[in-house]
């Protein structure tokens, strides 16, 4: 694991020695073919530390865009997709895993300063380095003499020149060290311009700055430089190779080579194309043996441009797989209307303080399930609670957080419970003319599982949760069976719906719940989505209470709340004496209830909205 602002570098160094690698493979089933085409691999490779997988990913996005109806699931990535992103993208920022909001620790932002200290400092020298030798071989240049030698280009001569070479990107300069046409013999000195000529066709110059490029902004990495001297060795034997078919005999050219290097020293830099680099004793003995690397054939060209769409189509199809969908926003004709409702901008009459000066957290217990009644909240929170996701998978406009509203409003009594959020989508969507799409990206997450252990739940009967489900949904006080098959008594507390008691030194979970709910209420005390991995498919009984790390509180023996449902329906809160141990939300799950949280990559739905009006329209 690794810190957050350097996971984004991370990913991009692995996908690029990734690309390098296949790179490389390649090269050695190519390795009896012609220079030029190992040479264009290895500068694709190159090429690749510049280029970031998640462009292509992002303009995969944009044209996979499209509309779909709004989900009631979380849309997941397929495993393709998937499989490519976890190749793609291995690393994840270093999250501690603690009840409270994490706090970034002093010393990650020490180490990042430093880290990117030391590669300014190189990259820095580096650039000064090559400018300085670049300014001094320029002036060199413009002393130099001109030369009258109808080769296509412009030839100058002068004793500061180490070697023959082509300086020059976009208007190249054929430089020649002086009096070289004294010790060369005319044929020598016609395949020694030949190569330079092959140099300034290839376009070698600019190809080798990119590489430079490059090695200035990558030069903490071995592999970079490793390329680059790969490139260097297979530009030179694709010149070798195209001079000897234009007819060059080939040891009048490896003398030529050879004269130049008793007399000259090798080129100031690399993006000035000579003639003595690479591995002269490899070369010469190719150039000997009249090696000339033979054509691809169909198969292997077939073969490499599949390799070079797949490079190119895998991230892009990732990004059109995962791309934003467009959510349906007019309310389905299916979802019933709420039989009154009001929005209103709040006044603030309703904002709770607490006694030490900060924003008491707390949820009412109680209450009409049929009913949404919202105090002082923001539009940011309801979108979460009617979508059942944690505000941070939420974004827009930066007033969805800040401004506050006032809600409330009342299903009719033949609709169903589980329809209220669906209704509540409706009615956000209709009075803020709300446009919203969901974008599906594989983070960081926590998984919920079921530890090694087993679970350590206790489940509802189901005829008491189909019992408490039939009367929320008839709106009647009907009490559901006992286990003994009887009525009577106070009812237990109704099914659905998590109560969280936070009293500034220990927290409380109570419920009878699906996994789901569960799963829901514990974004809140996480800094990662979770998801449900459990395949716990039944109702349980949660009730769960702890002090959490860092509070002022000692474990053991404490208060939390119990609620009762008396005979008319009301609950009712008073406290009781429970074992309340320290500790964090991981270990009080997997103590109490045999549940886990991991740590994972999982493909997680965000919404954003694109557009909405901070006034609502009228009631």
């Amino acid at each position: 694991m690794i810190p957050s602002q350097l996971v984004p570098s991370a990913n991009h160094l692995w996908q690029s020695t990734l690309f390098a690698g296949v790179a490389g493979l390649l090269t050695l089933f190519l390795r009896k073919n012609r220079a030029h085409v190992r040479y264009w691999l290895w500068l694709m490779a190159s090429v690749k530390f510049l280029l970031p997988f998640s462009i292509l990913m992002a303009v995969g996005g944009l044209l996979g865009r499209h509309t779909i109806a709004a989900p009631s699931q979380l849309v997941s990535a397929s495993d393709f997709s998937s499989f490519v992103e976890q190749v793609g993208e291995p690393f994840t920022a270093t999250v501690p895993q603690v009840a409270m909001p994490a706090v970034p620790h002093s010393y990650t932002s020490v180490i990042v300063a430093v880290l990117i200290f030391v590669w300014a400092t190189g990259f820095v020298t580096l650039v000064c380095r090559w400018t300085l030798r670049w300014r001094r071989l320029r002036a060199s240049v413009r002393r130099a003499s001109p030369l009258d030698l109808p080769v296509g280009l412009p030839v100058k001569s002068s004793p500061e020149f180490g070697e023959p070479g082509v300086f020059g990107i976009f208007r190249p300069v054929l430089l020649l060290p002086d009096r070289i046409m004294d010790c060369l013999t005319a044929r020598e000195m016609e395949s020694i311009v030949a190569h330079e000529l092959c140099h300034v066709r290839r376009r070698d110059n600019l190809l080798t700055a990119i590489h430079m490029a490059v090695e200035a902004l990558f030069w903490f990495h071995p592999l970079v430089w490793w390329v680059g001297a790969r490139l260097m060795e297979e530009r030179e034997r694709a010149c070798d190779e195209e001079v000897l078919l234009l007819g060059s005999e080939p040891q009048v050219y490896a003398e030529g080579i050879l004269r130049i290097c008793e007399l000259y020293l090798e080129s100031p830099l690399g993006c000035v194309s000579g003639v003595t680099g690479a591995n002269l004793r490899k070369r010469i003995e190719e150039i000997m043996s009249n090696h000339i690397g033979i054509g691809l054939t169909l198969c292997k060209k077939a073969a490499l441009v599949t390799a070079a769409i797949a490079a190119v189509a895998a991230p892009a199809i990732v990004g059109v797989m995962n791309a934003p969908y467009s959510r349906a926003q007019s309310a389905s004709a299916a979802t019933p209307a709420f039989e009154v409702a009001s929005v209103k901008v709040a006044d603030g009459s309703n904002t709770t303080v607490a006694p030490n000066g900060g924003m008491m957290i707390q949820r009412r217990v109680g209450g009409d399930p049929g009913m949404i009644d919202y105090k002082n909240v923001t539009l940011k929170f309801l979108l979460a609670h009617a979508y059942g996701m944690k505000e941070d998978r939420i974004s827009g406009p930066e007033w969805l957080g800040s401004a506050s509203y006032d809600i409330m409003a009342k299903k009719p009594a033949a609709v169903p419970n589980d329809q209220t959020m669906l209704m509540l989508r409706a009615l956000l969507t209709e009075r803020f003319k709300l446009t919203l799409h969901t974008e599906t990206k594989t983070m960081p997450a926590y998984a919920l599982t079921v530890a090694k252990s087993g679970p350590k739940l206790k489940e509802i009967d189901p005829a008491i949760v189909a019992a408490s489900m039939a009367d929320a949904a008839g709106g009647g006080s009907q009490q559901p069976p006992t286990p003994g098959g009887g009525r009577g008594g106070p009812p237990p507390m109704p099914i659905g719906g998590m109560n969280v008691n936070m009293n500034g030194q220990s927290t409380q979970l109570t419920g009878r719940v699906p996994m789901s709910d569960l799963v829901n209420e514990l974004g809140h005390f996480v800094d990662r989505p979770v998801v449900d991995l459990t395949d716990l498919k039944g109702t349980y009984d949660i009730d769960i209470a702890w002090v959490p790390e860092g509070s002022d509180a000692v474990g053991g023996q404490g208060r939390a709340l119990a609620i009762t449902s008396s005979g008319d329906g009301t609950r009712t809160a008073s406290e009781r004496v429970v074992d309340m141990p320290t500790g964090t939300i991981f270990q009080v799950l997997q103590e109490k209830l045999g549940l886990k949280l991991e740590a994972r990559r999982i493909p997680i739905e965000m919404i954003v909205v694109d557009h909405a009006e901070k006034i609502p329209t009228e009631n």
